[in-house]
């Protein structure tokens, strides 16, 4: 069945309104007429069965068939991705992939190689793109949720984002990721940001103040990795040494 993320939609009783963006994907890329069935969902864990009963040119009319809660998809693992702003192309595919992958936040992050600086007057265009693309990601992995994302952060902000562990990847680190399994708690539900460099690396100094608040500085490996590369194996590695329900 059809999965279509429900933007700027309206409920009133059993009947669910489409406009906007959302109207056009519906009628003019997946082209759909009424009686047709698709599912719906908004992001917040919801996800709606939904019946086309008329289209027009401004609004399309749709009958609530069924609306159910739907964690099942969702990790009960809570990732933080903390990803260095890097080229548009790579920080937008990672950040799909981490959608797919089942990460809860992004935290852009200004780090000392970062290639490129986001003005204040360009933010409000990266994040309506962004949020973008990370709806995008949860559609096609079957998710009811869509990841979060802030604003961009300094490394040090970032550093300060409170989570129950913290992974610094660095590919000048001794010890290997398999390692911090030893000193991490399998337990269900805990919150663990991991941070992924831009495509210069971390500087010595971002991973020396990364140790002092308490980081596990790890590699992925004597290879060196692209930045989308060691996101995704990195995202990978832990959501399948504890975010497997």
């Amino acid at each position: 069945m059809r999965r279509v993320y429900l933007s700027g939609c309206k409920i009133q009783e059993n009947f669910l309104y489409i406009k906007g963006e959302t109207l056009h994907y519906v009628k003019n890329v997946l082209r759909l007429v009424p009686g047709d069935v698709f599912a719906g969902f908004d992001g917040s864990g919801w996800e709606y069965i939904l019946e086309i009963k008329n289209i027009h040119n401004s609004i399309i009319e749709t009958r609530v068939k069924e609306k159910r809660k739907s964690f099942e998809t969702e990790s009960c693992l809570e990732i933080i991705l903390c990803l260095s702003l890097t080229k548009n192309r790579i920080f937008d595919r990672v950040i799909e992939k981490a959608a797919e992958i089942g990460v809860k936040q992004i935290v852009p992050v200004q780090t000392t190689r970062s290639i490129i600086e986001i003005k204040k007057k360009e933010i409000e265009n990266k994040m309506k793109r962004w949020r973008k693309i990370l709806s995008e990601g949860s559609k096609v992995s079957g998710r009811p949720e869509i990841p979060d994302i802030i604003e961009p952060l300094s490394f040090k902000d970032a550093v300060n984002v409170k989570t129950d562990y913290s992974i610094f990847f660095w590919e000048q680190a001794e010890n290997p990721l398999k390692d911090v399994f030893k000193n991490i708690k399998s337990v269900l539900g805990f919150k663990i940001k991991i941070f992924i460099g831009p495509e210069g690396g971390f500087t010595q100094e971002e991973a020396e103040i990364a140790k002092n608040s308490g980081f596990f500085i790890v590699s992925l490996g004597k290879r060196v990795l692209r930045v989308e590369t060691a996101a995704t194996v990195a995202l990978g590695i832990i959501l399948y040494q504890y975010g497997v329900k």
